[in-house]
């Protein structure tokens, strides 16, 4: 089965809407091909199951049938599809912040992938290997995966696989505080995807351009792109995708200086959010929401949930997430009655943001101190 038919990032080839559909074809065909003893095509379904049960948000059923999937291919010796599918545990399991185990099983994939010499897959995974490796904190090791992955697909013409390594250079590059590198990959990425006709991508890449705004002080122009992305991908019933949409745009009410404007984007992205299991996805609204709180003057709320994040993220890798946290608990008791512990905090912060590489947050923290 191609690698295109199984992976979580592909399920749309499917109109979402016709899932159920898909998944009672699937199921049916899974039993056909159990009976007559076609091991490689009940892999197949196992894999398209599996796929469907992470978007429907079960992802330790699509994780029970990954390794049904994977059992069988070992069996069989099907490199390639023991390659794909550990491809699509790494992804469920860096859904659900299990990141080391997400790590684990895309460096499998890699070398056989490169033996293989299925460029265009090695590529997708060398890039997903790179998120992993941001979110963990090692953004300088990420934009090496990038490099490579970028070469691989250059040597191959995939545009549609390098408007993906484009999107997430983006994200490293506005870490790192270069926003103008970030906004030439990020239109790069867009390029890619509208040419290609690519409306998912495009949707998520004018998300893109609009936090690049933001943080470039451009807050028309981060409102018009978050709200062309986020009514994109309500049409396309994205849910996930449009709550950081609505976490975005609450973020850009509250830099327009309207809190209660921001207040309603937190509280429908959370009736999205009902039934997700992404978890960088809940701890970064989680944070937004606390930065609304305050910004409502319920300080107390705000900073305990904050701890509690601090906490959390750490537990799991989440690095930068728990640096983002940290800065808008810091920031939060600057504006509230505990000014010196925040600054305290912002200090701290500003060092070992520094010497993550996480420049951004270290800029805002020295700047935070200073208010």
């Amino acid at each position: 089965m191609p690698l295109s038919e199984v992976r979580l990032p592909e399920v749309h080839i499917v109109p979402l809407g016709d899932l159920a559909r898909a998944k009672l074809q699937w199921e049916e065909a899974l039993a056909v091909y159990r009976e007559i003893g076609n091991r490689v095509s009940m892999a197949a379904m196992l894999n398209n199951l599996a796929a469907i049960s992470q978007v429907q948000g079960e992802p330790e059923r699509a994780m029970a049938l990954y390794e049904q999937a994977l059992a069988i291919y070992l069996d069989l010796n099907q490199k390639l599809d023991v390659a794909s599918t550990w491809m699509n545990i790494g992804e469920t399991r860096s859904l659900t912040g299990d990141l080391a185990g997400a790590q684990e099983k895309y460096e499998q994939a890699i070398p056989v992938l490169r033996e293989l010499n299925t460029t265009s897959d090695a590529a997708l995974c060398l890039t997903e290997l790179a998120k992993v490796l941001n979110i963990r904190g090692e953004p300088r090791q990420a934009r090496k995966k990038l490099e490579e992955a970028e070469s691989l697909l250059r040597e191959k013409s995939d545009p549609y696989r390098l408007s993906d390594v484009f999107a997430t250079l983006a994200e490293i590059l506005v870490e790192q505080d270069d926003l103008a590198g970030a906004k030439e990959a990020s239109q790069h990425a867009l390029k890619i995807s509208e040419e290609s006709g690519q409306k998912v991508k495009v949707a998520s890449e004018l998300l893109q351009i609009s936090e690049i705004s933001l943080e470039q002080g451009d807050l028309a122009k981060a409102e018009s792109s978050a709200r062309q992305g986020v009514g994109q991908l309500s049409k396309e019933k994205m849910k996930d995708q449009e709550a950081g949409g609505h976490d975005l745009l609450a973020r850009i009410f509250l830099a327009q200086g309207k809190p209660h404007e921001a207040q309603k984007e937190v509280d429908y992205l959370k009736e999205l959010l009902a039934s997700t299991r992404n978890r960088s996805l809940m701890f970064g609204t989680g944070i937004t929401a606390a930065r609304v709180d305050a910004a409502n003057g319920k300080f107390s709320i705000a900073s305990a949930h904050l701890k509690k994040t601090i906490v959390e993220t750490g537990s799991v890798g989440f690095v930068g997430l728990q640096l983002e946290a940290r800065l808008a608990l810091g920031e939060i008791e600057i504006q509230s009655s505990d000014s010196a512990a925040g600054r305290a905090r912002l200090e701290a912060l500003e060092k070992d943001a520094r010497a993550r590489g996480f420049l951004l947050i270290a800029r805002k923290a020295a700047a935070a101190t200073k208010s």
